[in-house]
């Protein structure tokens, strides 16, 4: 007490107590910088006296005063956790104030240390990878929780054991040649390891790892950190297919492609696109090649509404309009347009060549005409036709009735009616062919009129009856009674 009552280098509370069981009420009630233990107290002795001290304040700068030299003992209270261990015959006011000094420092510097570490480990567990560290002989030394989650152990079961006793021999002797070369190369590695599951399926991990120096910068061990990539992988492998398959179509100069943005520019074309109109590769390149400059000013309002649709709605219907060949002529198109992804101003377009189509059209158009041209000239024929008949068949038929109107015997009557009916039904067939030449132009007229259908079989029955007789043939009709006549 008197050797810190005369420090003037650091000013001191002292707080005195004759026991360890008062040191510990006076504690619980005001903790202390630092304590001075004697090696000799009423109820404790010795290094025991600091290891029931340490539960009491565990965080406590410890300075053990002892009243000779025992080089053992004070070894044992150093391992034991004591700050320092003092003569009392040696220690002196200066002595004294440099030991106090140090040990508040010292408390200072590990408590810093000690939330360092905090953070590190609060960083670490809270870091959605796996972490790991290994001493330079491979030894696991520390490792986050969600590595011990995929190894299925406990941190105590990690620490001390290398690779080989949970990995499959190949795979421990890769990640320990892993380790020597980033001790050998004094550098990060990266990677990505692939592996195959049980179940068939691939998992991708991105691996880093990296040296672990001390203070000196001496390398005592690597760290590493993995965490799982596969959809990435597979989504990078899924977006590498599709590059590929869309560059085989663009390469293949089957359809005409380009990549555009919508204000006119042509930022990409294959070989079909600008071979169709006829520009070059250093055309486009060099911005003399723009799809806006080579639409015609009758097309220009089908563009603007694509445009609108697709700003709306990210792809518009096909279209048809034309492009200015390079040599002034006009080359017919369709065009498929769909805005491309993630971009708000990029398209795809594609570009389909319809001069055969028109060349087609026009040649179906040419044939449609030739073949109404035909037909109207058939109408017209049978039309003179069937007036050319039907004057000598009514003078025919005028004839016959005036000569049925005269005295004759009942077998010249019968045959004149014959002649008659016959006439009749020939001018009955000329109108049917002028019905159809009707049907064909769609001007046919139907009239909806009465007649005796016994009259009309008897008709068509006289006009067969001569040509029966020749062959040695009767050729006879009966009709049932409850068949309508009138019809």
């Amino acid at each position: 007490m008197g050797l810190l009552a005369a420090s003037v280098r650091c000013s001191v509370r002292v707080t005195h107590v004759a026991s360890l069981t008062a040191a510990s009420e006076s504690l619980a009630q005001q903790p202390v910088d630092v304590i001075l233990l004697d090696w000799f107290l009423p109820d404790h002795y010795g290094v025991a006296s600091l290891n029931a001290l340490q539960v009491i304040a565990p965080r406590t700068p410890v300075l053990m005063l002892t009243g000779w030299d025992d080089d053992d003992g004070a070894i044992d209270a150093l391992r034991a956790g004591a700050q320092d261990v003092i003569v009392k015959e040696r220690l002196t006011t200066p002595i004294l104030e440099r030991t106090i000094r140090y040990a508040v420092e010292r408390k200072r510097t590990e408590s810093a240390l000690r939330q360092t570490e905090e953070m590190y480990r609060s960083l670490i567990e809270s870091l959605p990878i796996n972490v790991f560290r290994k001493d330079i002989q491979g030894r696991f030394v520390f490792a986050n929780q969600r590595f011990c989650d995929v190894m299925h152990k406990r941190l105590d079961e990690l620490v001390g054991q290398t690779d080989f006793a949970f990995f499959p021999p190949l795979l421990a002797e890769k990640y320990q040649q892993d380790d020597l070369k980033v001790i050998h190369n004094k550098r990060v590695v990266e990677e990505i390891e692939e592996h195959a599951m049980p179940d068939g399926h691939r998992l991708h991990v991105q691996v880093m790892k990296a040296p672990v120096t001390d203070l000196e910068g001496k390398i005592v061990g690597t760290q590493s950190m993995f965490w799982d990539v596969t959809q990435r992988i597979d989504a990078e492998e899924a977006l590498q297919r599709s590059n590929s398959r869309f560059r085989k179509l663009f390469d293949a100069n089957i359809i005409g492609i380009m990549l555009a943005d919508l204000s006119g520019a042509i930022l990409e074309a294959n070989d079909a696109l600008l071979s169709l109109i006829g520009y070059t590769r250093d055309d486009m390149l060099t911005g003399r090649l723009r799809w806006d400059r080579i639409t015609p000013a009758e097309y220009v309002h089908l563009d603007i509404h694509a445009v609108e649709t697709l700003r709306t709605t990210g792809v518009c219907p096909a279209w048809e309009k034309e492009y200015y060949h390079k040599d002034g002529s006009r080359v017919p198109v369709m065009v498929g347009v769909s805005m491309l992804d993630d971009s708000f101003n990029e398209c795809i377009c594609f570009v389909l060549d319809m001069t055969q189509q028109r060349r087609i059209q026009g040649q179906l158009r040419r044939a449609k005409e030739e073949a109404d041209a035909a037909n109207e000239a058939k109408s017209l024929f049978l039309a003179n036709m069937s007036h050319e008949i039907r004057t000598p068949m009514n003078a025919i038929i005028g004839l016959t009735e005036l000569v049925l109107d005269s005295p004759l015997t009942a077998q010249q009557r019968d045959n004149l009616t014959a002649v008659a009916d016959s006439a009749e039904s020939l001018l009955s067939l000329i109108n049917h062919i002028l019905d159809f030449s009707k049907i064909e132009a769609g001007k046919l007229e139907l009239d909806d009129v009465e007649f005796s259908l016994r009259t009309m079989i008897a008709g068509a029955m006289k006009t067969l009856a001569l040509s029966a007789h020749r062959k040695g043939l009767e050729l006879i009709c009966d009709i049932r009674r409850d068949v309508p006549d009138r019809l």
